[in-house]
This record gives C-alpha cells, sequence and structure tokens, in this order.
C-alpha cells in the first residue's frame, strides 16, 4: 500500500508497501469491558465492506495503549510467564496485543494468524477467496482463537482502502494502518514486521523483479527502524527461502529442480510455514524489544552457503 501522506513529526513521507504478509500489532488497554468483549470476540466474524460501518456499533473494543504488529486475542491460550525478583514477567506473552496480519489464510500466512493467537493476541486477516475465509475462521473459532476477517485483494489500492476502513470499524477506530505512525507513537512502544526473501540478498533465478521488490522491503525495514526509534517503535523482516506451501508447489514439483534446492540448503530440506511464523511472533514479543532494523533470513542457510557442496 502506497500512502503518500506525511506522518507527523516525521522527516519521511509515511509511504508503506504491503508485503504479501504483513504484521501490525496494538496493546488493549484493560477495561471494565473485557469480559464482554472477550465473549464477543469469541465467535469469527466474516465482514464484508459493504457492513463495516455498521460494525462499529456491535463490537466496541478497549482503547489500545501500545502498539505492535497485528491484532488477535486467544481467548484460549496458555498465559506465558515467568518471575523475576518475585514479579511476573510477561516478556513471552502477547495477551492485550491487536494485530493485522494480511493474507491470513494460506501458508505462511495462515501460520502468523496461528502462531499469534497462540500467543495471546487478537487477529482480523484477510483474503481474496471468500469461501476459503469462511472455512479458517470457523476452524479458528473451534481451536477458540479470536479471529476477524474481511475480503480484500492487497494488490488493489482500493481494496487496500477498504481494508483500512474495516479495521478501523472493527477495533472502534484503534487501529487504522493509515495513522499507523501516530497511533504507534501515541502508544509509546511498537513493533512492524515485513515478509520479505531471501530473493531480496542473493540472486536467483528468473526473480530480478521480486528481488527488486524485496531489496526495497528490506530498506524500508532499515529506514523505520531509525525514523521511528525515536517513539520506541520496532521494525524488522523476515526472509524464507522455500517453504512448504501451495505457492511453491508447481515450481518443485520438478525433481531435478527440488533436489537442486535440498543440494543449495545446508539443512538438506524445505522449511515449513511453522518455522517462520515463530520467528514473527518471537519479533512480536515484548522479549525482542532490543531487535530493530534487522532483516532475518528463515532458509536452512541457503543464503550463506558459497562453494560448498551438501548432501552430496
Amino acid at each position: 500500500m502506497s500512502l503518500s501522506k506525511k506522518a507527523p513529526n516525521s522527516s519521511i513521507p509515511c509511504q508503506l508497501s504491503l508485503s504479501p504478509i504483513s504484521v501490525f500489532f496494538a496493546k488493549q488497554r484493560k477495561t471494565r469491558q473485557g469480559a464482554e468483549i472477550q465473549k464477543k470476540m469469541s465467535e469469527p466474524l466474516f465482514i464484508s465492506h459493504t457492513v463495516a460501518a455498521s460494525l462499529k456499533h456491535k463490537l466496541q473494543l478497549p482503547k489500545p495503549r501500545n502498539y505492535i504488529i497485528n491484532p488477535w486475542m486467544n481467548c484460549s491460550s496458555v498465559r506465558l510467564t515467568t518471575k523475576c525478583c518475585g514479579k511476573v514477567n510477561n516478556r513471552w506473552s502477547l495477551n492485550g496485543m491487536n494485530a493485522l496480519v494480511t493474507v491470513g489464510t494460506r501458508g505462511i500466512g495462515h501460520a502468523i494468524v496461528e502462531e499469534l493467537c497462540g500467543l495471546g493476541a487478537t487477529v482480523h486477516t484477510c483474503a481474496r477467496n471468500e469461501d476459503e475465509l469462511g472455512t479458517c475462521l470457523r476452524s479458528w473459532k473451534d481451536e477458540g482463537f479470536a479471529v476477524s476477517g474481511s475480503l480484500c485483494d492487497v494488490s488493489s489500492q482500493v481494496d487496500r482502502q477498504k481494508l483500512m476502513e474495516v479495521v478501523s470499524s472493527t477495533f472502534d477506530g484503534r487501529l487504522n494502518i493509515l495513522l499507523a505512525y501516530p497511533l504507534l507513537k501515541e502508544s509509546g512502544a511498537g513493533s512492524v514486521v515485513f515478509t520479505s526473501s531471501v530473493s531480496g540478498f542473493i540472486s536467483l533465478k528468473s526473480m530480478s523483479v521480486q528481488g527488486a521488490t524485496k531489496g526495497a522491503i528490506n530498506q524500508l525495514t532499515k529506514y523505520l527502524a531509525c525514523e521511528w526509534a525515536k517513539d520506541n517503535i520496532r521494525s524488522n523482516a523476515v526472509a524464507p527461502w522455500y517453504i512448504k506451501t501451495s505457492m511453491v508447489e508447481q515450481v518443485l514439483s520438478n525433481k531435478e529442480y527440488l533436489q537442486e534446492v535440498y543440494d543449495r540448503t545446508p539443512l538438506g530440506r524445505l522449511g515449513e510455514p511453522s518455522e517462520v511464523s515463530s520467528l514473527v511472533g518471537f519479533l512480536c514479543l515484548p522479549a525482542s524489544s532490543y531487535i530493530t532494523g534487522q532483516i532475518i533470513c528463515v532458509d536452512g542457510g541457503m543464503s550463506v552457503n558459497g562453494f560448498y557442496p551438501h548432501h552430496g
């Protein structure tokens, strides 16, 4: 998504190009309405753009305080805490956090939704396929996750604008990507996680266009980390290699090419979606509060492999 409006107190325009999967978080403020909200969020919501305006009056969420990368809350999740000097340490929990995950019904995006829910976050996601979205929402409800969803093609500017309206309505105007910078600044802490690719670091066959776009995401990640650090907002990205998803099934159906991928990867296998989502989850946790401006590869060692034959 390209936004040209300049963010307040920022020397750079607030221009964000949403990668297929992006995560934005917001911490919820605890209120007396918490129990009622949790009950309402226990049922999945399918939100079409036509009913977004009325949703604001049906679902009232508490005012967020801290913003981090995506909105979810798992009502049945285990609260991960540790004790230090007799005090409870919530560094390993996303309880009270809101998250927006784009393209969350399949592959890595789907794994990220479940990862964040499992850590205690509240989530809104989007997809182009209505049936697929409905199936996922029902499945997440059965698992006890509080996830809402709406139809959106993130490659369409019109759809992206509608998505922002839906998210704003869903969270009572408290999470709006068009106003992400001021909201994150007001919260006192925040984290943004982009999905990049190893193609943004190294050359891959027939991947010049994707490599250029991922390289741009990598640089944006670094710029935002420096520009927004004064407001305690972190920016990071994850860069996967081949992950077992439907997106790569066709290209990896070529057994010779698949073997080349194995040979080029020190760990000698493809990655699992959960191996990417676990890193995203960590970058959203308070435990990662001193990590910013980093693009972290999830590639089985592929990006650091020189002329070093493996599994031959």
